[in-house]
């Protein structure tokens, strides 16, 4: 019914789709949670701010961590030519 590349070519897109937006809700979960708990410890002792801030990022980067594996799978789809 259908090419086995354009198959493979939609399931790859839509699985960077799916993984791009689970990273980016685990990231916002992430950095909720953290921010949350590092709120309260600066408050405690400023000091820590540039720790805090450090935390943060790498909270921060499983979301373009995941925008990189779908950019990497999305870029694998071949739609077959038209011939």
């Amino acid at each position: 019914m259908y090419a086995p590349e354009s198959l493979r070519a939609g399931y790859a897109i839509f699985a960077s789709g799916i993984i791009v937006g689970f990273a980016n809700l685990v990231c916002g979960l992430c950095v909720g949670i953290i921010g949350s708990s590092c709120a309260l410890s600066d408050a405690q002792n400023s000091s820590l701010f540039v720790k805090i801030l450090v935390i943060e990022i790498f909270g921060s980067a499983l979301g373009l961590f995941g925008v990189i594996v779908g950019i990497i799978m999305s870029a694998q789809a071949t739609w077959p030519s038209r011939v």
